[in-house]
């Protein structure tokens, strides 16, 4: 034993515990990762079924593939863009990719029972996650390896670029041979071919095989020149030179008539802002007239400045995402003034009313409130209730509601996938049915008030937030990491003198402490 405390071999066993402190304190798994390292485009986003499919538009997928003749873990590897509420999906533990291999990410298993049926892939997903969620009009998938590395990307945050959504057929959206970055829509094609379905489906798509080949390219002889005409088709972009007062824009139609057109099918209507871009989100705002209502969404949230209750025209392409209508604009100029008139009143509805009729319009109902969870709360009436939701942005301060009360809930009627809620928009929009709320749970703020402190510069809270970001990246790791292997090598070294019997301060102590409980011991009187 004296043999092992000699200086020489001391200082070895010390540095060999510091070593061994340091790698453990950091993720050991780094030592694998070096070997693992995935370069741009080693793996791609091969194929999206953004659009879900017949039997479910939540009966969503997107595939991955190995590029590379070498099996690729994929642990902690994630994708951004392709979950719903902006979250990340982040894969687990285990993953692999096989050498030229694809790895098929699903929002359900193939056994699951949609309300309309059982989903039509014929193939198990090797991950399953219900957060999947592919959008239908600002499609941008990316994916990142565990460094936090662009790996490859799908889409652009626009329109997918291929893909077919129609009532009786859906199509994937594959990619091309020889691919860029992704972000192209040359870089993607329509599946033709129909691989791993249910037999009796009509989806077209290759989950988890080689992709069908992409359509042969438009002869470039005697080429058309190009239509003028407006053209309601999945690839006609919106015709950005013409504005809603062009003689060329399509005639204007009710609200109501719009809604019933196809998605892709560039529409004019007019109608009064009920809620303002910004008091939702600033990426789309509400519009309604006398026959029905919708969402007017821009992916860059470019609008001119609007405020409740002013009458306006609206040139656009109809859209669908997560089941709600919405109208898709370009450009602010796709917008034109019209008047300033009073918002139009909510329209008095019974909570068993509200439904796919009265989407994207003004509504007032009364129910009791069951189950409030701070922003979110349901009211109920015969047998019937509606989920109220306090959209975070509104600034709507939270009530603490008790489950009973009686209330009056103004908002607009909104979708999400399967799901009806109502959006108040104001503080002012719930009341019970004295006129205002308890004065235990006050609403302080007004409709004039929030638009105020929208306009109010965040400095000082930009300010804290600064310190705070400043405070929680200090690198704690580095003073732990020494304080903990001086703390060991320490005890080791004190250790060393009293097996060598020398002055030990730390372990005599030790041995002093543990003498004197041991008297302590045999000196208590027995019971």
């Amino acid at each position: 034993m004296e043999g092992l405390f000699q200086k020489s071999h001391f200082n070895q066993l010390v540095l060999l515990v510091c070593l061994s402190f340091l790698l453990g304190f950091e993720k050991p798994v780094l030592l694998v990762q070096a070997q693992n390292e995935v370069k741009p485009r080693e793996i791609i986003i091969n194929e999206l079924m953004w659009m879900g499919s017949t039997t479910s538009p939540y009966d969503e997928w997107l595939e991955l593939k190995n590029m590379t003749d070498r099996p690729i873990e994929l642990a902690g590897f994630k994708l951004k863009g392709a979950a719903e509420s902006n979250k990340e999906i982040v894969l687990p533990e285990g993953a692999v990719i096989s050498a030229q291999g694809y790895f098929l990410i699903s929002n359900n298993d193939k056994e699951y029972l949609f309300s309309k049926g059982r989903s039509v892939l014929n193939v198990d997903p090797d991950f399953i996650t219900s957060t999947l969620s592919l959008s239908n009009s600002a499609l941008k998938v990316e994916l990142y390896s565990q460094e936090g590395v662009l790996i490859d990307q799908a889409n652009n945050g626009e329109m997918p670029f291929a893909g077919k959504n129609s009532a009786n057929e859906k199509a994937s959206m594959e990619r091309n041979e020889n691919p860029s970055d992704g972000s192209t829509k040359e870089d993607w094609h329509t599946a033709s071919a129909s691989v791993n379905f249910d037999p009796q489906t009509t989806e077209k798509g290759t989950p988890k095989a080689p992709n069908s080949p992409p359509p042969p390219p438009p002869p470039t002889t005697n080429p058309e020149p190009p239509k003028t005409v407006l053209e309601s088709s999945p690839s006609a972009p919106l015709v950005s030179h013409l504005t809603p007062n062009d003689p060329q824009s399509p005639t204007l139609l009710s609200i109501k008539k719009a809604r019933q057109s196809p998605d892709e099918t560039q529409v004019l209507v007019s109608g009064w802002v009920t809620a303002p871009p910004g008091l939702f989100s600033s990426r789309y705002f509400y519009l309604q007239d006398e026959s029905s209502g919708i969402q007017v969404y821009s992916q860059k949230g470019d609008f001119p400045v609007l405020s409740l209750g002013q009458k306006i025209q609206v040139l656009g392409l109809l859209s669908t995402a997560y089941q709600e209508r919405r109208i898709k604009i370009n450009r602010a100029q796709d917008i034109t003034v019209l008047a300033k008139e009073s918002p139009p009143k909510p329209l008095s509805l019974t909570i068993g009313q509200i439904g796919e009729a009265y989407e994207g319009m003004l509504v007032s109902t009364k129910g009791a409130v069951t189950e409030p969870q701070g922003s979110l709360f349901y009211l109920q009436s015969d047998g019937q209730r509606i989920k109220v939701y306090l959209k975070k942005e509104a600034q709507i301060e939270k009530p603490r509601l008790k489950a009973g009360t009686v209330l009056l809930a103004t908002g607009i009627v909104s979708q999400y996938k399967e799901d009806f809620r109502l959006l108040p928009r104001f503080n002012e929009d719930l009341k019970t049915e004295q006129g205002a709320l308890p004065s235990e749970n006050p609403f302080k703020k007004t409709a004039a008030s929030q638009n105020e402190a929208k306009e109010k510069p965040k400095e000082e809270e930009g300010k804290v937030l600064g310190a705070a970001a400043k405070r929680d990246s200090f690198p704690w790791s580095l003073p732990l990491a020494l304080g903990g292997f001086f703390v060991i090598g320490y005890l080791i070294y004190d250790y060393q003198n009293l097996k060598l019997n020398r002055n030990s301060k730390v372990w005599a102590r030790v041995g002093a402490l543990v003498a004197r409980w041991r008297n302590h011991r045999l000196k208590r009187p027995a019971r």
